[in-house]
């Protein structure tokens, strides 16, 4: 079912009937979010400034409430920006000797490796890095990246460029973001245990 709701409706009638939140992907968010200006050069396809408030408001929200929280690409990056943190404009002007993170092409599939960090919830969430440091294999789509991590975030996983891939909560709250697209890759034991991760929070 359709629903179109703005914030307030959301906040007073919605939010404490979803069990947990989903950011999915999208297109880019205006620097000014992140106190920023444009860098000459940048290939911006915009967000649109509404949808972006929206989504801070609503995940700003959804985390005072206490509600378990996955982002995905844009979603990663709006959660950053939300947090305080800023982001990489274009990967290819800003991140020297930068791998490929996007396509070239319409329809074609770019695929990486990441490396995920010991210690962390998403390490944990993945079953085969349970004795340590595990890398995996991931669709990728963006052109823009986190750059500095915001307010009670901490660093998750990484790509063989320094590129930061995922992002999760420091605290004991689930809030996940990943920078590659999961929903892309359902079959992937990787995408099925991060999927199983958000549902098994939110039953909680």
């Amino acid at each position: 079912m359709d629903l179109k709701l703005d914030f307030r409706s959301i906040h007073h009638h919605w939010l404490w009937q979803l069990d947990g939140f989903l950011f999915t992907g999208g297109d880019d968010i205006h620097p000014r979010f992140y106190h920023e200006r444009r860098l000459a050069g940048a290939k911006l396809t915009l967000t649109t400034d509404n949808r972006v408030k929206f989504e801070i408001d609503l995940f700003k929200a959804a985390v005072k409430a206490g509600k378990p929280v996955l982002a995905v690409c844009y979603g990663a990056q709006l959660v950053n920006v939300a947090l305080g943190g800023t982001l990489y404009q274009d990967i290819a002007l800003q991140v020297p000797k930068a791998i490929r993170h996007g396509a070239a092409k319409a329809g074609e599939k770019v695929f990486h490796q990441i490396t995920i960090f010991e210690g962390t919830r998403l390490c944990r969430i993945m079953d085969n890095c349970a004795t340590g440091d595990c890398s995996i294999r991931v669709r990728s789509a963006h052109h823009q990246s986190i750059k500095n991590p915001g307010k009670g975030l901490r660093l998750a996983a990484v790509s063989p460029d320094g590129v930061f891939e995922a992002l999760e909560s420091r605290g004991k709250n689930y809030l996940v973001a990943v920078q590659w697209h999961p929903e892309k890759t359902l079959t992937d034991g990787p995408s099925q245990l991060l999927f199983e991760s958000l549902i098994h929070a939110s039953r909680r």
